[in-house]
């Protein structure tokens, strides 16, 4: 219990971060009235890379690889070691920044685009009165943990792998029923419309372009959930060929 209660003031923490702007931080996006700052930006950039990391490598990530703002100099000097203790050649300093600048570029990206769904699934969820408390959290958790890892302990030393603590995975556990609950509710729509497909992606792209409207990104800090997002903009290099290229540079 007093690990669980751990978890939730950490998570409480994080949220704070995205719901006031963490107390003078400066704030990289906002949903509705809902600030993200870039302390929990950086800190979901870490999180996101710990699982491309070690889907890619099968190794858990060093620290340091990526932050907000970022430490290319940091990055290199971390990568270098990496390949070092992985007796891979030796890459130039040159080659590992511009690795490294890619890197924090994609996995920033796709961290923000993660986040800023959260934040969707919880605005709106707030917004239709459907929020979901700790004990529902709590028990999808121990689910989770019995089902797949075999226990707290197991699921808990799978998680330090990932470069996650219990209070991320909750934090994804959370986005992953308000997801449901979506879900369930454009069936019902579709159901009472009578339609197929078409009008359940007809119904997601509505409620897309409803929070496109209410996301309002800072310059740098661009998803496709902003309405600042252009789609023509040059494409960054996927964060999971980056790491491939890192891994036997």
């Amino acid at each position: 219990m007093k690990h669980l209660a751990s978890a939730l003031t950490v998570l409480a923490f994080t949220l704070c971060l995205s719901s006031c702007g963490g107390g003078g931080e400066k704030t990289v996006a906002v949903v509705g009235k809902t600030k993200l700052s870039e302390a929990t930006l950086s800190h979901w950039m870490k999180v996101t890379l710990g699982g491309d990391y070690r889907a890619a490598l099968g190794v858990t990530a060093p620290e340091g690889l990526v932050s907000d703002p970022a430490d290319y100099p940091r990055c290199a000097s971390v990568a270098a070691q990496a390949l070092a203790q992985a007796g891979k050649p030796k890459a130039s300093d040159a080659q590992l920044r511009l690795k490294c600048r890619q890197l924090n570029a994609g996995i920033k990206e796709q961290a923000l685009s993660y986040v800023l769904s959260v934040l969707w699934a919880i605005e709106e969820g707030n917004e239709i009165g459907s929020r979901v408390s700790e004990g529902e959290v709590t028990r999808r958790m121990r689910e989770l943990a019995d089902r797949d890892y075999h226990g707290p302990v197991q699921f808990a030393r799978s998680l330090a792998k990932l470069r996650r603590t219990i209070a991320d995975e909750r934090f994804l556990v959370k986005r992953n029923i308000l997801e449901d609950r979506f879900l369930e509710r454009i069936d019902k729509q579709v159901a009472k419309l009578g339609g197929g497909d078409k009008a359940r992606t007809e119904l997601v792209l509505k409620n897309n372009a409803k929070w496109t409207r209410k996301t309002d990104c800072s310059p740098g800090y661009v998803a496709w959930e902003c309405k600042q997002y252009r789609s023509s903009k040059a494409a960054s290099p996927a964060p999971a060929v980056v790491l491939e290229e890192l891994g036997r540079a």
